[in-house]
């Protein structure tokens, strides 16, 4: 009797863990964000929240660092380079340095990641009349189901400063 309970409890505790597990993933995809206001060059980019930020004192952009610092983001802009770049530029000179994923490439935008190890590396670029707004996001590849998620809405909020 002892031996056939004990299977039960056995059973009983994987189907609840697997039963766990998909809502941990759906909850990891769910992002808050803030926002980062550049008033030098008015500008507008959210972020996740679970980033702490500290500003260029140039006024040129931010970092980001997760609480945890596993993350890291930048967020840049660069103006004059009107005509000079787009977002098929920037890919095919990422593609001579290494093997990409490319999530997007057009003339106002793009966004690419490639792998280092045991993390991902992402960029996004919009180009906007007078120059460039961009992020690069370097996260676990383990977390990417969230830092997906916060790149997409990250970019998202790059595209309205267009």
């Amino acid at each position: 009797m002892k031996h056939i309970l004990r299977k039960v409890i056995a059973i009983a505790t994987v189907v609840t863990m697997l039963a766990a597990v998909p809502a941990m993933d759906a909850q990891a995809a769910v992002v808050k964000y803030a926002t980062y206001t550049n008033t030098r060059f008015t500008y507008t980019v959210k972020y996740p929240t679970t980033f702490q930020r500290t500003d260029y004192s140039s006024g040129d952009g931010t970092k980001l660092v997760s609480k945890d610092r596993k993350a890291k983001a930048t967020i840049w802009n660069s103006y004059g380079k009107t005509g000079k770049r787009s977002g098929k530029t920037v890919v095919a000179t990422a593609k001579k340095n290494r093997k990409i994923n490319v999530e997007k490439a057009t003339k106002t935008e793009c966004s690419y990641s490639y792998k280092i190890g045991k993390n991902t590396i992402q960029y996004c670029y919009v180009f906007i009349k007078n120059g460039e707004i961009a992020f690069q996001l370097t996260y676990p590849t383990a977390s990417k189901k969230y830092y997906s998620a916060a790149a997409k809405g990250m970019m998202a909020s790059l595209k309205k400063n267009k």
